[in-house]
């Protein structure tokens, strides 16, 4: 459900922007330095994340999820390349009441500056758009389908001692 979702979003913004933007794409779900390194290093932008749900009283099967889609420009009104302004003019009508095949259609909430002073010195600005998705509940997953995380685990003891554990370590690979 999150993952279709997610798709169907990203393919709606790259329509309403064409090549305007640099990258559309999944926000990495966390905010550090290398997170927006990499956001202001890709202005003009759009990332998207889904932060949040709750479940709707009304209906045993519904969650009321909240999608956001970060802007990430080098202006608020773009000249000579498509700034943040631009970019809220064409995906507000192109979003708001988007269906996305779930319980009800996509709804805008709310935008957000974001501005920092920090990313203002380096000449980008970054606003928040939030929207509501009423989602149908995810049928239940068989575990089969997941895949599966390798695992080695090692424990290295003293030769001269065998209860003094003198390293430990743990090592997951994906399977390819």
């Amino acid at each position: 459900m999150l993952q279709a979702v997610e798709t169907a979003l990203i393919s709606a913004i790259k329509n309403a922007l064409g090549n305007s933007v640099k990258k559309i794409e999944t926000h990495p779900g966390h905010w550090g330095a290398q997170t927006i390194k990499h956001m202001v290093m890709a202005a003009p932008s759009v990332f998207v994340g889904f932060s949040t749900g709750t479940h709707i009283d009304s209906s045993p099967d519904q969650l009321k999820g909240q999608w956001h889609v970060y802007l990430v420009g080098r202006a608020l009104n773009g000249q000579r390349e498509v700034g943040i302004y631009q970019m809220l003019e064409r995906l507000l009508p192109a979003l708001h009441g988007l269906d996305l095949g779930q319980a009800d259609a996509l709804a805008f909430l709310r935008v957000k500056n974001l501005f920092s002073f920090a990313e203002g010195k380096q000449g980008v600005c970054c606003y928040e758009m939030t929207f509501t998705l009423p989602m149908n509940w995810p049928d239940q997953q068989d575990a089969s389908s997941l895949d599966d995380w390798l695992r080695y685990q090692a424990d290295h003891y003293d030769e001269n001692d065998s209860t003094h554990l003198m390293a430990a370590d743990t090592v997951e690979i994906t399977a390819s």
